[in-house]
């Protein structure tokens, strides 16, 4: 049995489509390697009034991997935190 590492990658609510898709490329090559990816959302100051922008920047990076990935945890709460840890669903 192998150990798997868990790669956290942290955004915030503003990030450009640029840095979603560099960070979604290097979330692609940690994946094909077996590991895990815990993707969190951060929100500060008045973003925490508009925690729908980071709920939606999280449902569509799951969204962008589809069926390959296995979501082992979601939370949407802004209060306790937007995060969600995954892997690749095994063939």
């Amino acid at each position: 049995m192998t150990k798997q590492d868990v790669s956290t990658f942290q955004f915030h609510a503003n990030i450009s489509e640029h840095d979603v898709s560099y960070r979604l490329r290097q979330m692609n090559t940690i994946l094909d390697k077996g590991n895990k990816i815990r993707v969190e959302v951060r929100l500060r100051g008045r973003e925490k009034d508009h925690a729908n922008l980071g709920v939606n920047l999280l449902n569509n990076i799951i969204n962008h991997f589809g069926d390959t990935i296995n979501v082992e945890h979601k939370s949407d709460d802004p209060e306790k935190g937007i995060a969600a840890v995954f892997s690749r669903r095994k063939k």
